[in-house]
């Protein structure tokens, strides 16, 4: 887990130092989650709320100013009932702009687990949750965007529950230039 941890933080920095001679392409984001998990046989899974917050980086695809490549890298507090799981976040996402204001996202998503917290329940949490992510932009003036994504697991959160995360995200963006 500490390799993946360092693997991660490595990544994050080289795309901070990468972005520094093209900050128009680079921001952050951060906001709410609403998670819990669906599916299989866990007998809590009430919403757990907690927060994210990332970096992203939009590369201009095919066509500029209409299709992008946006890599992310973000911390995300997720979980159920009571259990808080923590995760490193890394979706590689297209991004759309249908008109200058409204941007749709969609994408893979690969989830770390880096740590849970709350009862002990006995459950083994798996370490790699790959997801759909799926996400609609707002985009307002000064940068800012009021952003939301809907994120559904493929894998299993408790290993052999058969129970998925899912994740509604609600937030703001800004981008830098």
């Amino acid at each position: 887990m500490k390799i993946i941890r360092q693997f991660l933080l490595s990544l994050f920095l080289i795309i901070i130092c990468s972005t520094t001679l093209k900050a128009q392409q680079f921001g952050v984001r951060g906001g709410l989650n609403f998670s819990k998990v669906t599916g299989g046989d866990l007998p809590n899974k009430d919403n757990n709320n907690g927060w994210y917050i990332g970096a992203t980086y939009e590369i201009p695809f095919i066509i500029k100013d209409l299709l992008y490549l946006v890599p992310e890298l973000q911390y995300s507090q997720q979980g159920f009932g009571d259990v808080t799981l923590d995760y490193i976040n890394v979706p590689i996402l297209a991004k759309i702009y249908i008109v200058k204001i409204i941007s749709l996202e969609l994408g893979p998503q690969f989830g770390f687990n880096i740590g849970d917290s709350g009862p002990d329940l006995g459950y083994n949490y798996s370490s790699f949750d790959p997801a759909l992510a799926v996400g609609l932009g707002i985009n307002l003036p000064f940068r800012l965007s009021i952003t939301g994504r809907y994120i559904g697991s493929f894998s299993e959160v408790v290993e052999g529950s058969d129970s998925k995360n899912m994740v509604f995200q609600a937030g703001l963006a800004f981008r830098f230039k």
